[in-house]
């Protein structure tokens, strides 16, 4: 008997898409996409990979609106949420590319990327306490994986914006002193491998 709650066999012109995007022809790849959602709209990958498209040659609004098509059949995918981000980002609309970084830190809270763009957009708010926090769960999981301080592992972003963070940290002049002190104290140990005597813990030296 057949079993008509099973998988939906997926649409050949996927993996013909697929073929042409592997060989460097976008253009291909992308009408047939296209050909797919018209007949299907709400097939997430056929979304997916215009939105991929899209993001790649900086079209910000083709790329938002085909990432949200395919978040609504898969509103908790890492690789979407975190497209949806970067094209809000792109935009201008900080605010919201936050609230996509939360549903991606969320639904992915181990990577340390997803936290490095949650990072970004906080600074593109110009949160510099809660750039630096998120910036410091980045780096966290950068470290469980091994990939902190190696040259040969570690995304040079999540290098570049520690110097940022690193500056913005004068900033905070106006928050709590124990506040001031933690944000100096993970700099100096966990970010930066220095070892500091307990005297130092109340307001260790940064790097300039």
């Amino acid at each position: 008997m057949h079993n008509s709650t099973a998988m939906k066999t997926p649409d050949p012109r996927l993996a013909r898409a697929l073929a042409h995007l592997q060989s460097g022809e976008t253009i291909q790849a992308e009408m047939l996409y296209a050909a797919v959602l018209r007949d299907e709209p709400r097939n997430v990958a056929a979304a997916a990979g215009i939105a991929r498209l899209a993001a790649e040659r900086q079209d910000g609004q083709r790329a938002l609106h085909h990432f949200e098509l395919a978040l609504m059949g898969a509103p908790d995918e890492p690789s979407l949420l975190r497209g949806q981000a970067e094209a809000l980002l792109q935009l201008g609309r900080p605010l919201d590319a936050l609230a996509s970084a939360r549903r991606l830190t969320t639904a992915s809270p181990d990577d340390h990327l997803a936290w490095l763009l949650r990072a970004q957009t906080h600074a593109a708010l110009d949160d510099a306490l809660a750039a630096a926090r998120a910036w410091f769960q980045a780096v966290t999981r950068a470290q469980k994986q091994g990939r902190w301080l190696n040259p040969q592992t570690v995304e040079p972003p999540l290098l570049e914006f520690g110097k940022v963070a690193v500056g913005q940290r004068r900033r905070l002049t106006t928050t709590p002193s124990a506040t001031r002190h933690f944000v100096s104290y993970f700099i100096a140990t966990r970010v930066w491998g220095w070892r500091c005597t307990s005297r130092a813990m109340s307001a260790p030296p940064c790097p300039r």
